[in-house]
């Protein structure tokens, strides 16, 4: 984990601390099940105890820790039942994104997406596959102007998708996931509403069964 929060000019430093402990987590530095040392933090970072213990009390909001009285703050560790939970909450509301999206996806954002996807293709590190691969989503769900929704959908991802990033490189997934968005992307382009939906729906069931398997193997 790195010892320096990145400078950002308008983030406390309660979120500084939540921003790097995110990164941390997605990255397998703490690893699912690891406590979080309040002390050691504070220490790591030259910040107090107090905005350390307001980024846990925002990532245990989020879903990526748990804090137990007496016992204090863990990385959360995932179910198989609650994974698939969280997909099939994921499904429900990206898919209901991409509907309202649709009628206003013009052809400026599918360019802006398929950009993306171009630069998804030299991605070499999980952390940089990661990113991007938020941004295409991202792209597509933001003209259905549903900010709650996809702040919602962002925190999903982030409890499951870096338990296929820490086992997977983005060459083991390049093809078949590129092949998933660019399908979303054609859809979209020839204004096929219903194979869009589809192929969404297709590239999340693939992604959740991704996962699963590589939870299977921590």
């Amino acid at each position: 984990m790195a010892n320096r929060l990145s400078p950002k000019e308008y983030l406390t430093t309660a979120e500084r601390v939540a921003q790097a402990l995110r990164t941390a987590i997605a990255n397998g530095t703490l690893a699912a099940g690891q406590p979080i040392v309040q002390e050691e933090i504070a220490a790591r970072y030259q910040v107090s105890r107090m905005p350390v213990r307001e980024a846990l009390q925002q990532l245990e909001a989020e879903g990526l820790v748990v804090i137990y009285a007496g016992r204090g703050a863990f990385v959360t560790t995932l179910t198989p039942a609650e994974i698939a939970e969280i997909y099939e909450i994921r499904s429900l509301l990206e898919v209901d994104l991409l509907r309202r999206a649709f009628p206003a996806l013009t052809p400026p954002i599918l360019q802006q997406a398929e950009a993306i996807l171009q630069q998804l293709d030299g991605a070499q590190e999980s952390s940089a596959w990661s990113e991007l691969d938020q941004a295409f989503h991202a792209t597509l769900y933001e003209p259905a102007q549903r900010p709650r929704f996809l702040e919602l959908v962002t925190t999903l991802r982030r409890q499951v998708t870096h338990l296929f990033y820490l086992v997977n490189t983005p060459a083991e997934y390049r093809s078949r996931f590129q092949r998933e968005h660019r399908q979303i992307v054609d859809a979209c382009r020839v204004g096929d509403l219903p194979g869009a939906l589809a192929a969404l729906e297709a590239h999340l069931r693939d992604s959740y069964q991704a996962i699963a398997q590589s939870s299977r193997l921590h």
